[in-house]
C-alpha cells in the first residue's frame, strides 16, 4: 500500500510475478503479465489524490505460497468530490526467485 499511496508504479508492478494476473477493482478486463499491470496502475495512480488503507486482513500461509485476503478503502478526488471505494481483496502470494510476489490479485468493491 505504500508504493500505492506514494504513486510509485515500478515499485507497485515489481510485487507481482512476472506473469501475475490482476482482477482489479475499477478494470474492464483480467490484466496478465507486469507490462499489463503497468497499464492499469499508470492509469490508476493517475488519479488525483489517491490513496489507500487496508481495512482488514487475514493470512493463510502455506509452504511456498499463501492467501492473503481482507477488506481496503481507496480514494480521490474527481471533478472536485471525493470518491470512496471500499473492497475486498485476495492476494495469492508465490515465493519466486525474486522473493515473495502475488501471483493473483483479485479486487471488488463491496456490496452496499
Amino acid at each position: 500500500m505504500r508504493a500505492v499511496c506514494a504513486h510509485d508504479v515500478a515499485r507497485v508492478v515489481r510485487t507481482y510475478a512476472r506473469n501475475g494476473v490482476l482482477v482489479g477493482t475499477v478494470a474492464q478486463r483480467i490484466k496478465v503479465g507486469r507490462a499489463d499491470i503497468k497499464l492499469y496502475f499508470d492509469r490508476f495512480l493517475a488519479k488525483n489524490g489517491v490513496r489507500g488503507r487496508f481495512d482488514s486482513h487475514l493470512i493463510q500461509p502455506y509452504d511456498g505460497w499463501g492467501i492473503h485476503s481482507g477488506t481496503y478503502t481507496f480514494v480521490w478526488v474527481e471533478g472536485g468530490r471525493s470518491v470512496v471505494v471500499p473492497a475486498r481483496y485476495t492476494f495469492v502470494w508465490t515465493d519466486t526467485p525474486e522473493g515473495w510476489r502475488i501471483a493473483n490479485h483479485h479486487s471488488s468493491a463491496l456490496p452496499e
